[in-house]
């Protein structure tokens, strides 16, 4: 709150330290700030070489459009989940949905190995097109709905610290911003060179699933 224009400190004033704001709650949201910008950097060094292969040859015009897919999804969720937070402010209900929409994607974007495996999506048919764009629509919306609650939830996990611990929490979440998106293709391409594309994918969608459940719990 504020009077006459001015901040009230809180209860810990202005000398609040990084290790006083980082309670489970907020060490939770960080992660998965973490998470979801590393999900949606993950693909950058292998999904445009695998677009190729498994529905090429594709001009580079193509893959340029089916990943600008991804990008202008992304805004419009962003748009749509911030005005939906700010009618209904459900933030962990929101990011939730965001890492199941996340896990989705994964599955679809991979395929699972047993799905391929079985027929079910062959490269070069129309089932792989439908996965494909399935992916790049769960991604975005995903990243959408599990980030951008996140900073309002930091400040409302912090709010009784007062607005030192609310600037504190946010160069937290820009650090985890960071980290994330360095670390994203990193794990993509040490993965697919590991596992192949299918089996990372399938590890990327295995741990947003176990990060959602640990964070709805917490």
């Amino acid at each position: 709150g504020s009077v006459g224009g001015q901040h009230k400190e809180g209860a810990y004033g202005s000398h609040v330290t990084y290790w006083q704001v980082m309670t489970t709650k907020v060490l939770m949201t960080l992660v998965g700030v973490f998470l979801t910008c590393m999900c949606y950097s993950f693909p950058d060094p292998v999904l445009p070489p695998r677009i190729n292969s498994f529905l090429g040859p594709l001009s580079s015009m193509i893959i340029g459009l089916l990943m600008g897919l991804q990008s202008c999804q992304y805004t419009l969720a962003a748009l749509l989940t911030g005005r939906a937070a700010q009618k209904f402010p459900h933030y962990t209900f929101y990011m939730a949905l965001g890492y199941l929409a996340i896990l989705l994607g994964y599955c679809c974007l991979g395929p699972l190995p047993p799905v391929e495996a079985a027929g079910v999506v062959r490269d070069h048919s129309p089932a792989a097109w439908v996965v494909l764009v399935l992916a790049l629509s769960f991604v975005p919306w995903g990243n959408a709905l599990s980030f951008v609650p996140s900073i309002p939830l930091l400040h409302e996990d912090v709010d009784e610290m007062g607005p030192a611990a609310k600037e504190l929490v946010v160069s937290l979440c820009v650090c985890s911003m960071s980290l994330g998106e360095t670390a994203g293709p990193l794990l993509g391409g040490s993965l697919t060179s590991a596992t192949g594309f299918e089996w990372a994918c399938t590890a990327m969608a295995f741990a947003y699933g176990i990060f959602g459940v640990c964070f709805v719990i917490a």
